[in-house]
């Protein structure tokens, strides 16, 4: 996941809890923040991720409905 694409594209990773704080410096460690997604019905999750990204732009929901568009 380290090129960026164009199009609609969603990339769904699969991990642990024990392999959450890895994910979460993998994904602020790339080049490129423009968008991150968060789909979970776990509040504290949510509010963990929200509060380590450095995206330009997070969504966050529960029904994977993590774009601007309607």
């Amino acid at each position: 996941m380290l090129s960026e694409l164009f199009g609609p594209f969603s990339l769904i990773t699969e991990y642990g809890d024990r392999e959450v704080d890895k994910v979460i410096d993998v994904c602020e460690a790339m080049t490129h923040h423009l968008t991150a997604a968060i789909v979970s019905n776990d509040p504290i999750f949510t509010n963990k991720i929200l509060e380590s990204t450095i995206n330009g732009t997070t969504y966050a929901g529960i029904r994977a409905r993590t774009t601007g568009a309607p």
